[in-house]
């Protein structure tokens, strides 16, 4: 049994390898929005077919990075499991508002619920309903650009104030 000094380094090392995941993931998926959001919510003309599929990548990229950071599964790699290692090991961490984190994510449970849905019925596995409408399962489950957009926000915010202390 590794003294405590030890096993307190296995989880800082532990939570450094799942937050630097976490922002990487972030990082990628926030650009794949933004591109998508300035392609498309632009409001050019329609470009060509070509930069429809181009634009359509983004956007799915964004939302399965998003669908990946909200995941709440016990053996996913998410947000959602960094908030439960830092609640479970407040002692190793700066921030003192740990709780404060966790309700304002519970906040968007909705959200989280609708992209869960995206991702059953549509990336997953299709859905009979939504065969010959694909996007029809958007407009059902609904994640506004600009909720996106603040989601990316909010965990980007909190995987940046997140710390681990430094033992002297």
């Amino acid at each position: 049994m590794p003294d405590s000094k030890a096993k307190r380094a296995g989880l800082r090392g532990e939570f450094r390898i799942l937050r630097d995941f976490l922002l990487r993931d972030l990082t990628a998926g926030y650009a794949h929005f933004m591109i998508w959001k300035n392609c498309y919510l632009s409001g050019d003309p329609v470009p060509p077919p070509y930069d429809s599929l181009n634009t359509r990548a983004h956007f799915d990229s964004a939302m399965l990075s998003l669908i990946r950071l909200t995941d709440s599964h016990k053996d996913s790699v998410s947000f959602d499991k960094l908030l439960k290692f830092a609640e479970n090991h407040p002692n190793l961490f700066t921030v003192e508002d740990l709780p404060a984190d966790r309700r304002s994510f519970d906040t968007y449970l909705p959200v989280r619920e609708n992209l869960k849905a995206i991702r059953d019925r549509h990336y997953a596995h299709p859905d009979r309903k939504y065969i010959d409408a694909p996007d029809r399962v958007f407009a059902d489950y609904p994640v506004p650009p600009a909720t996106m957009e603040e989601l990316f926000g909010f965990i980007g915010g909190i995987l940046k104030k997140y710390s681990i202390k430094d033992e002297s």
